[in-house]
Order: C-alpha cells, then structure tokens, then sequence
C-alpha cells in the first residue's frame, strides 16, 4: 500500500507541476524590417502612430511605430515571449494611422509617469476616419520590401 500511495503522489506532482518547464509558447518566424513614411496633403506627418493589424493567416500580434519629424517611421512587434522587437512578422496586415489631438493643440503622447489613455487628456483623433478608424490601408510585408510609404490626404467633400 506504501508504494501505491507513493506511485500516487509522484503521479500527482507530475501533472501540477510539468514536464514541459513553463507554458509552450507559439513558434511564430522572425520578424522583418519594417519602415517607411507617412505625409498628410503632401507634408511629412509627424507623431502619428501606425499599427499594422495582422489579416488573414498572419503569426503574431501585429507591429507598431511613431513617425519622427520627417514621416518617417520604423516598426516594432512583439515576439511570442512578450519581448520587443524591431520589424513585423512576414504577411497582410491592415494599416491604420493615428495622431490624438489635445484640446490646446498639442499631440498627445503615451507617458508612463501619468498614465492612462488620450481621452483622459481630452485627446482627439486628427486624421479623418478612413485612415485611423476604418482604414482600407494594407501591407504586404516581406524580407526586402521595404519601405511601406502612405500618402494620406483629407477627404474631398
């Protein structure tokens, strides 16, 4: 009986604890470099946020960049380990851009020592809807394309 319970408890701490050393994560490929530049009505687009937004069998959680004072951004994702990395995965992704707004004029950016999100600055949204909410942009990302160039202009009315 002495064995049977032993057998049991071995078995037991086997199942809770693993065998495997931690949670298996995803095998997704390396990412690719990933940049190119945004202008708005022909001028560079400055501070604004891209998010490429993974479509159809695309690995991963998407990527992300700002643009500097030139338009010109560079993207960054993270890996299955949660860790950054430069580039995007290889594949179709959506393309939105973004560049909140507050009410005296300035663009809002994320700030880790006062936190929360631009609504609770008063932050708008500048661009028209077509390119930061219901954005018809897409990219097809690969080794060597580079770079992923958007020239955005206001809608005509």
């Amino acid at each position: 009986m002495k064995f049977g319970l032993r057998a049991l408890i071995l078995l037991s701490l086997t199942v809770v604890l693993g065998c495997g050393g931690g949670p298996k994560l995803p095998k997704w490929p390396d990412p690719v470099p990933a940049s190119g530049t945004i202008t708005f009505d022909g001028k560079p687009l400055v501070d604004a946020t891209v998010s490429f937004t993974p479509l159809e069998q695309t690995q991963g959680k998407g990527a992300v960049g700002t643009t500097d004072e030139s338009g010109k951004y560079e993207l960054r994702s993270l890996g299955p380990d949660g860790k950054p990395k430069t580039g995007a995965i290889p594949g179709k992704y959506r393309v939105s851009v973004s560049r909140m707004v507050k009410a005296d004029g300035s663009v809002w950016k994320p700030d880790p020592k006062n936190p929360g999100g631009p609504m609770n600055f008063g932050a708008k949204e500048e661009l028209p809807r077509q390119y930061a909410v219901e954005s018809k942009l897409v990219a097809d990302v690969a080794s060597g394309k580079s770079p992923y160039d958007f020239k955005l202009e206001k809608r005509k009315k």
